[in-house]
C-alpha cells in the first residue's frame, strides 16, 4: 500500500483540503459537523503530511481569505471552506464534450512591456494553452469567457486575440498538436497508473476488515488522480486521443468505486469529526 503512496505522492494542500471539499461536495457528508484539526490531521499524516505543514497551510489560506474557522457549541475548533461554491466550481469545472477545432491566442505588447507578457503567458497556460510559437499559444475549443474576464480584470484584454478555428483537417498539423500535449507520454503514464491504482485499492466488497483503511485509500487515490491528471487533461477532441487512451475508463471506475465506498467514507468521517 506504501509503495502506491511513495509512487503518487499527495500534496499538502491536497491532503489538507480533502475534507473540507467533501464536506460541502458530497451529499453523503451534508449535516455532518464541519472537520475539526483532529480530522483534517488524521487524513494528512496517512498521506505523509508533517503536523507543522498543516498548521502552517491552514495558516495562510486563512490569512489569504479561503479558510474559515470557528468553535462548535462544544468548543471544538472546526474549519470550512469561506467560498465554497467557488472552489467547488473549480472542482468539478473539467470540460468534456468539446467541440472539434481549436483556439488560437496571439498577444502583442510594445518592446518594453515585459511583466504584461510575462502576465499574459502565465495567465494562458493556466488555462490550458500551449505554446506554439513566439507569442501564439493554441487549446481545445474551451470555453473562453473566463479567459476573457481574467484578462479585463487585468487590464490587459486589447493585447490579446483569439481565433476560433473549428475544423482541423492537415495530418501533419494534427500530429503537431499530438506532439505538442506529449499525448503519446501521458497515454503511457495513464495508462501505469490505472494498474497501480487498481492494486491500491484492492477487490471491490461489500464488506471490508477495516473500513477506515478503505475509505482512506479511495480518498488518497482519487485526490491523486485529480491532481496529476484531471486538472492537466488535455481540452482537446476526442478523435485526438491515442488509441487505448484510458483517462476516461480509469474516471468511471473510480466514479463507480467511489459511490460504493460512500458509506465507509461517511462512518470514518463522523469518527474521526467526533474530536
Amino acid at each position: 500500500m506504501a509503495d502506491f503512496r511513495k509512487a503518487y505522492p499527495l500534496s499538502a494542500k491536497g491532503s489538507v483540503y480533502n475534507f473540507l471539499i467533501l464536506r460541502d461536495g458530497a451529499p453523503f457528508l451534508a449535516g455532518l459537523p464541519y472537520p475539526s484539526l483532529s480530522t483534517i490531521r488524521d487524513f494528512a499524516h496517512y498521506a505523509g503530511t508533517s503536523d507543522s505543514a498543516i498548521r502552517t497551510l491552514l495558516s495562510r489560506e486563512g490569512k489569504a481569505g479561503y479558510i474559515a474557522k470557528g468553535k462548535d457549541a462544544e468548543g471544538i475548533m472546526r474549519y470550512r471552506l469561506a467560498e465554497p461554491s467557488l472552489v467547488l466550481s473549480m472542482v468539478n469545472s473539467r470540460q468534456s464534450g468539446l467541440p472539434e477545432g481549436f483556439i488560437v491566442a496571439v498577444f502583442s505588447f510594445t518592446a518594453d512591456a515585459v511583466s504584461e507578457r510575462s502576465i499574459v503567458r502565465e495567465t494562458l497556460k493556466n488555462f490550458g494553452f500551449k505554446k506554439i510559437a513566439q507569442n501564439v499559444y493554441l487549446n481545445g475549443r474551451i470555453d473562453a469567457e473566463p479567459l476573457r474576464a481574467a484578462m479585463r480584470e487585468l487590464g490587459l484584454d486589447s493585447h490579446l486575440y483569439l481565433f476560433q478555428c473549428p475544423e482541423l483537417e492537415d495530418e501533419a498539423l494534427i500530429r503537431r498538436v499530438i506532439d505538442l500535449f506529449e499525448l503519446g507520454e501521458r497515454s503511457a503514464e495513464l495508462a501505469g497508473f490505472e494498474a497501480a491504482m487498481l492494486a491500491f485499492l484492492g477487490p471491490s466488497r461489500a464488506e471490508d476488515s477495516d473500513r477506515d483503511a478503505a475509505a482512506r485509500r479511495i480518498i488518497y487515490a482519487g485526490l491523486v488522480f485529480w491532481e496529476r491528471f484531471k486538472t492537466t487533461e488535455p481540452p482537446l477532441p476526442a478523435r485526438l486521443l491515442p488509441e487505448g487512451y484510458r483517462f476516461g475508463a480509469i474516471a468511471r471506475a473510480y466514479e463507480e468505486r467511489y459511490a460504493a465506498s460512500a458509506p465507509a467514507i461517511a462512518e470514518y468521517y463522523m469518527r474521526i469529526s467526533a474530536r
